[in-house]
Order: structure tokens, then sequence, then C-alpha cells
């Protein structure tokens, strides 16, 4: 089995290709979290919300289950916008959202609005950053592309009948 794996940061779009995403909703389900004190957060987390949160201690952290995963989420604000950071159990970093106004939605965000909702009004928009892992696997003819949180919550996964590389 020919096996490549390419590690690194990437940002979230709606399925995950690589592009900044700029949403009103979590990467995880709100329902159902429970807020945790900060000395009954995991050694590991704290130190990964506190790289993110610049030594910062959050006010509040709120533990949810999504799929089975447990995730962490802490909140603080950052120029005077709203910062999230998502961890999993095991101290990785999930995901990073922060407050963006609506006038600083991209262009083509903006036509895409208009055109399709020319009557709404923006409540509010995040850019979202997500953090996966793409590995591509190949065995004898079946090649897939599978993303993965660093929590090992499968986010894509995408049989590619059609050969693009050959490596």
């Amino acid at each position: 089995m020919k096996l490549r794996i390419a590690i690194g940061r990437g940002i979230a779009t709606l399925l995950l290709c690589g592009l900044t995403v700029f949403t009103a909703v979590n990467v995880f389900a709100e329902d159902g979290e429970t807020t945790v004190p900060w000395d009954q957060v995991p050694e590991v987390v704290r130190t990964t919300l506190l790289a993110q949160l610049n030594n910062a201690v959050p006010e509040e952290v709120e533990m949810d289950e999504e799929d089975g995963y447990t995730v962490y989420e802490a909140e603080t604000e950052v120029d005077g916008d709203e910062f999230t950071v998502e961890v999993g159990a095991g101290g990785e970093l999930l995901a990073t959202e922060i407050e963006i106004d609506a006038e600083d939605l991209t262009a083509a965000i903006q036509t895409y609005l208009q055109q399709h909702f020319p009557d709404a009004q923006i409540r509010e928009a995040e850019q979202v950053t997500v953090t996966y892992f793409e590995i591509e696997i190949r065995d004898g003819d079946d090649t897939r592309e599978l993303h993965f949180l660093g929590n090992g919550r499968l986010m894509h996964d995408n049989e590619d009948d059609d050969e693009e590389d050959d490596d």
C-alpha cells in the first residue's frame, strides 16, 4: 500500500478544502455544553488554550461532546472582537474563530449574499480557522483523501478513482 501523509494547518471551507470560511456557526454544536472550572480542565488542554490566548486565562471554559469526541471551548476578546478557541481532549488545536464586521467579508462573499439573499441582514460573521490533517492513501487501484481533526474525528472521506498524482 502506498501512503502519503500531508500534515499541516488548514483553513476550513464548508468541505474542509483549504479556504477561509466566514460563518455564523461554530464548528461544533453548542447544545449540551458544560462549564468547566479552569483547575479541572486537563493540563494538555490548558496548555493549548494558553498558547492560543497569549497566556490569558479565560473566564470560562465549556466542554461538549460531539460525535463521541470531547471538545473544550474558551473565549476572550482580541482588539474588541470575540475570539474563540476549540481544543480536543488530548490538547489538539481544532479551531479558532474571530468575530468580524460584515464589511470585512470578502467581495466574493458579499456578492454571493447580495445575489442569493438580497433582503437578508447579516446578524453575525466569524472567520473560522480549522486545523486538520489531510491524508491520501492508495491501496491498489483505490485512492482516498481523508481529512481528520487532530482528535481523530473524520471530517471528510473522498474516494477518488481518477488518479491525479502517481507519486
